[in-house]
This record gives C-alpha cells, structure tokens and sequence, in this order.
C-alpha cells in the first residue's frame, strides 16, 4: 500500500501519538484510581519531562 507524500510524512507521529494514547489508556484502566489520583502530578510531570526530553532529542 503507497501512501501520498503528506501522509507519509505523519505517519511516524500518528503512530507515536496513537503508542502513547494506548499507553495512557492502559494505566488508567488497569490502576485503582485513588492510587492514580495520588500520583496525577508526578505521572504528569514525568510525562511532559518525557516529552521534552524526546522531542529536544529530534532537534
């Protein structure tokens, strides 16, 4: 299957953005929420930490 140049070019990022999704998805469905709700500021800033670190990693 051949996709067009544009989309070409998203799909490493659809299919990041789409892992990640997954992920979140995955820990907020299989974690009690009172440990979730605890720890939401940790997990957020973990998670913008991690997004930082990846994307000054591509530049």
């Amino acid at each position: 299957m051949k996709f067009p140049a544009n989309l070409r070019f998203f799909l490493p990022s659809i299919y990041t953005l789409t892992l990640g999704l997954f992920g979140i998805g995955a820990l907020v469905a299989l974690t009690d929420f009172r440990a979730l709700s605890a720890n939401f500021f940790a997990l957020a800033f973990f998670t913008g930490l991690s997004m930082f670190v990846k994307r000054a990693g591509f530049h």
